[in-house]
């Protein structure tokens, strides 16, 4: 339903539980891949959490393996100072792309469309709310976990072995400004929690500053006539983004108005 940690990121189960919701269409089948990571997790009673390789639906490698970003990192991941510097030392550091996709490893934190968790490690940083901080909604819950959970004494592995299939994407594809609002906020969040003020506030307005750009990109094309439909969508949905100032509360009631329509 899309409702992140709140919801979705609370599908990840204790190894002595019932199904990971998570889990989606996997090849090899789910119950083969489930097996190897259950059976990975109870022989190593280090591991605190364990995460297959994802493979998106047309076969292809989904890099899901991860080492926590630093400060910089935010200003050259999913952002367009990234997309013209695709090879930055700081996104290549955080996909660990120097790790071969078939080796396992033990990594930062994994992308957690598929984590298999122990009880005893959520417990360890559980709070009276749960394992997961409720202030994220659909992004950077699983980063902000692994870090407590790794912080407090855990390791976290890539194990694959198990594959499963993951299709990315389609609940944020949903809503465009929802989904660029909260993936963007939940960041700025992380940024401020472990990286401290300063850190949120300077990449919080180099964001905001980005979609100002962005749209005076959108604004040339229409003017040029270039798909204007498109351009209009466009251009509305990063005006709605500025607007919201990628502030908690500001997108937390943005996403509640998207819910409720």
């Amino acid at each position: 339903e899309g409702r992140g940690a709140r919801g979705e990121g609370r599908g990840a189960r204790a190894e002595d539980q019932s199904p990971i919701s998570n889990l989606q269409s996997p090849n090899p089948p789910l119950s083969q891949s489930l097996s190897t990571l259950v059976a990975a997790i109870a022989a190593d009673p280090t591991i605190g959490v364990i995460g297959p390789q994802l493979r998106y639906a047309d076969g292809s490698l989904q890099p899901s393996a991860r080492r926590f970003p630093t400060p910089l990192t935010g200003f050259f991941e999913s952002t367009w100072l990234g997309r013209a510097w695709p090879s930055n030392p700081w996104a290549r550091r955080l996909l660990m792309a120097d790790l071969p996709a078939d080796q396992r490893s033990d990594v930062d934190w994994l992308v957690g469309a598929a984590l298999l968790c122990r009880r005893a490690a959520l417990d360890a940083v559980a709070t009276p709310d749960g394992p997961f901080d409720e202030g994220f909604f659909m992004y950077s819950e699983e980063l902000d976990l692994c870090r407590r959970i790794k912080q407090a004494g855990w390791r976290i592995v890539y194990e694959p072995a198990a594959r499963v299939i993951h299709h990315e994407g389609k609940s944020s594809e949903q809503v465009s400004t929802q989904r660029h609002i909260r993936f963007n906020t939940s960041k700025v969040r992380y940024w401020r929690k472990w990286f401290g003020p300063r850190w949120g506030e300077a990449l919080r307005r180099y964001l905001l500053l980005e979609y100002r750009v962005q749209i005076g990109v959108e604004q040339i094309k229409l003017w040029l006539g270039h798909k204007p439909a498109l351009r209009q969508e466009r251009i509305a949905a990063y005006r709605q983004v500025i607007a919201s100032g990628l502030r908690a509360s500001v997108a937390t009631a943005h996403v509640a108005n998207c819910i409720q329509d």
